[in-house]
């Protein structure tokens, strides 16, 4: 499969990903951070968004064959619940005073989940585009 139109080269993407990744353990590890919010649970959405873009950037950075192939996709998604597990029981370790939830892994589940739709509904959306464009509507 080639990749879209538009995007950075894959050594920045994969380069992006470490970037990402390194932030993404280092938030979620800050020893007692609390998330305030207006809402209940903010930090739920936190982890949502945060699952959502790392696996934006697993995809992104073909780590497992050509960027939609459906090998990518699954084990990238693999590859994701194993980070979204370890990190939450991780934050488990006393000195960081943090709290492993279950919640808070369902939160990183539905967050993968959407990262991966991202890239299929993306690609999708993008062919019916350039039919369109090509057929002048």
């Amino acid at each position: 499969m080639k990749s879209l139109a538009g995007l950075p080269s894959l050594r920045v993407r994969r380069k992006a990903l470490i970037v990402y990744g390194l932030v993404l353990t280092l938030a979620t590890h800050w020893p007692s951070l609390a998330i305030q919010g207006p809402i209940s649970r903010p930090d739920l959405y936190a982890h949502f968004i945060a699952f959502s873009l790392l696996m934006v950037f697993v995809i992104g950075a073909e780590l497992f064959g050509p960027l939609l192939s459906k090998h990518n996709l699954l084990i990238s998604f693999v590859l994701g619940i194993v980070w979204a597990g370890v990190d939450e029981l991780t934050q488990g370790i006393p000195v960081l005073h943090r709290h492993v939830t279950f919640e808070d892994f369902l939160a990183n589940l539905g967050g993968l989940v959407l990262g991966v739709l991202i890239w299929v509904l993306g690609r999708r959306l993008t062919r019916i585009w350039g039919n369109q464009a090509r057929n002048g509507r």
